[in-house]
């Protein structure tokens, strides 16, 4: 944060502490920085974990934080305000505009990413004996929003409900791109790889 922030934080006035402090929650572009940090680190843990155990928990809990803050970002930008608090994955989904439902409904129907689509590919030919929930006809849109919208609470508390938590799922990696993807639609000036901001 910028020296002259800092002194108006540590001596200004409480208006001016809450002028600082709703720039730095409420600017978009700050969130869109942080989901993109925790998004790169999800990548760096996916791509670390075939070679090492135990990575698929942080891997989505890093996922769906970065989901989340994504979320927020397009909810910042279509309000103008700070985005609500909450890890729900499905209520801050539907606190977006109509319009932006569609367009990431749009882009999770219809992929480009050649991992997305053997990925697909390969639900659809699973085996008779495979469980039905594996098939393609689960992987929906509505689906893999609902299975994955508490993930972030049920797989950073996971410690607390044993093992697994018996519902704890995560389906929606691509579903977290094709959210980046609306945002960059919108500010493709963010997609550059900053280190900080």
């Amino acid at each position: 944060m910028a020296g002259r922030y800092r002194r108006a934080l540590d001596h200004g006035s409480a208006p001016e502490r809450h002028e600082i402090v709703a720039k730095y929650t409420h600017d978009p572009r700050r969130i869109f920085r942080l989901a993109e940090w925790f998004y790169l680190a999800r990548n760096t843990l996916r791509n670390a974990a075939p070679k090492m155990r135990g990575l698929f928990v942080p891997t989505v809990v890093y996922g769906a934080f970065s989901f989340e803050l994504y979320l927020k970002c397009l909810i910042a930008i279509e309000t103008g305000k700070k985005p609500p608090s909450g890890h729900d994955l499905r209520r801050l989904f539907n606190r977006l505009n109509e319009g932006t439902q569609v367009r990431i409904k749009e882009w999770f129907n219809n992929p480009t990413d050649e991992h997305e689509i053997q990925w697909r590919e390969s639900l659809r030919n699973l085996p008779p004996e495979a469980p039905k929930e594996m098939g393609g006809e689960f992987y929906t849109f509505d689906r893999v929003l609902d299975s994955s919208a508490r993930a972030f609470t049920d797989f950073r508390y996971i410690f607390e409900h044993g093992e697994y938590k018996q519902n704890a799922n995560w389906n929606a990696d691509y579903l977290v791109h094709c959210t980046r993807q609306a945002i960059l639609e919108l500010h493709p000036e963010w997609d550059k790889k900053e280190a900080n901001y």
